[in-house]
């Protein structure tokens, strides 16, 4: 499942339905668990590999355009000591703050999430953007 949150207590109902599980289990000794956090997540995620990614998935043309000419104008300045240096194009990975960057964490986390309910079907799987919940 694809949860919701708030800074500081990401995955909440991840961990909640982890509690009523393992509460559950008959054997919980037999629980295993892990809780994962990516880091630099969205500066991994390839940007042609999401692009197609999400045409696979069904996302409108126009949309993945915008975002395509979007992604290829981001610069970036660093300051320091009130100067600005010269102008840094990030050619790879996401904006972590950025609407698109969301759309496309959830795409590349339901790819992760399916492929593993698939090999292990009894798996609970929990995800949160980047942090990833997951039991059996």
């Amino acid at each position: 499942d694809l949860l919701g949150g708030r800074p500081r207590r990401e995955a909440v109902e991840g961990a909640f339905a982890f509690a009523l599980d393992r509460d559950k289990a008959k054997n919980a000794s037999g629980l295993a668990a892990a809780f994962i956090d990516v880091a630099k997540f969205f500066d991994s995620i390839p940007r042609n590999t999401a692009w197609l990614l999400l045409i696979y998935m069904g996302m409108d043309l126009h949309l993945i355009r915008y975002m395509r000419t979007v992604y290829s104008h981001i610069a970036r300045h660093l300051k320091l000591n009130g100067t600005f240096g010269a102008v840094i194009i990030q050619s790879r990975g996401f904006v972590q703050c950025c609407t698109f960057s969301i759309i496309v964490a959830n795409a590349v986390m339901m790819v992760w999430r399916n492929y593993l309910c698939h090999m292990i079907p009894t798996m609970t799987l929990r995800t949160y953007i980047d942090d990833r919940s997951f039991w059996h």
